[in-house]
């Protein structure tokens, strides 16, 4: 029996529906222990003023007048602890908001080392970067989100 074009795209809603059913409750669930603490640190700092443990946030106008949070943490140049800081955000952000990873929209040209992650979610984009500076001997991880 063939399956037809109805009929697969019953099966494939079914399926979306259930994977995101599935999926709510997990991210609720982080969100409301300390799985989330520094994404939600990062969304409210422009009203409570607080930076996630550790960071120096600052806040500015994005692209399309949006609100937008920075924040960064400082290591020394290389710091194994940069890395393992970004990988856990990285984490943390999968974890906590539904979205997908973007590519970089952009190249950066200058000496030093540089990574960009972006991840698009429903109502605001977050880039993750970590960048070494060898002239002035420091390692810094960015953590950003914008409104979209």
């Amino acid at each position: 029996m063939g399956l037809t074009t109805p009929s697969l795209i019953k099966r494939f809603l079914l399926l979306f529906c259930l994977g995101y059913a599935l999926a709510m409750p997990s991210i609720i669930a982080a969100e409301t222990s300390n799985l989330c603490k520094r994404i939600v640190a990062l969304e409210a700092f422009q009203s409570m003023n607080k930076a996630p443990q550790g960071g120096t946030c600052t806040t500015y106008q994005g692209q399309s007048l949006t609100n937008a949070t920075s924040c960064h943490w400082t290591f020394a140049y290389r710091d194994a602890d940069a890395e393992r800081l970004a990988i856990a955000l990285w984490t943390e952000l999968q974890n906590c908001r539904l979205g997908e990873k973007q590519p970089p929209d952009q190249q950066v040209n200058h000496p030093d080392s540089y990574a960009l992650q972006i991840w698009h979610a429903k109502d605001a984009v977050y880039r993750l970067s970590i960048k070494d500076k060898a002239g002035l001997g420091q390692t810094y991880v960015f953590l950003g989100t914008e409104g979209r």
